[in-house]
């Protein structure tokens, strides 16, 4: 067996046996899990740069998954990203000027802020109405029964 398969194998094996219910714990949070998916579809309609995107992946992957609204992390680590070391202040600056980051420096604590704040431009090639179909044809593809769904946002006239 190749070195690298055989060593994906054992690592998931330790995760899933040490980490496990932690991870299903983490999940757990219906609000912080729909705050997060929330986070991940606005990401896609704005025009973000690869830097920027990687940051808030960085922030989600370090966040999120664990059950939590922030991660911890100094400047210098978004380089393990990809983010050249030069580039990362002026990356975190333009985030943070679009209000899409929060970021407590005494602690080198980064979170995400609330969607309805930031001020990040729309790349040109979204289509708010295919988005929303996208959005229901997945979650049926998931099992999930969106007639109610629909007709409540009907309701609420969004």
């Amino acid at each position: 067996m190749p070195w690298a398969k055989l060593t994906h194998e054992r690592t998931m094996k330790v995760y899933k046996e040490l980490l496990g219910d932690f991870i299903v714990k983490a999940n757990s949070n219906v609000d912080l899990k729909i705050k997060e998916v929330m986070i991940r579809s606005e990401m896609q309609k704005r025009d973000f740069t690869k830097r920027q995107m990687n940051i808030l992946s960085t922030i989600i992957t370090l966040s999120f998954v664990f059950g939590k609204e922030t991660a911890i992390l100094k400047p210098s680590d978004y380089a393990l990203t990809g983010v050249p070391v030069k580039k990362i202040q002026e990356e975190l600056s333009k985030l943070l000027e679009m209000n899409v980051i929060t970021w407590d420096k005494d602690f080198n604590e980064f979170g995400i802020n609330d969607i309805t704040v930031w001020t990040a431009p729309y790349h040109n090639h979204y289509v708010d109405k295919r988005t929303q179909e996208l959005f229901f044809i997945n979650l049926r593809h998931a099992g999930v029964e969106v007639e109610a769904i629909v007709k409540k946002i009907k309701e609420m006239g969004c």
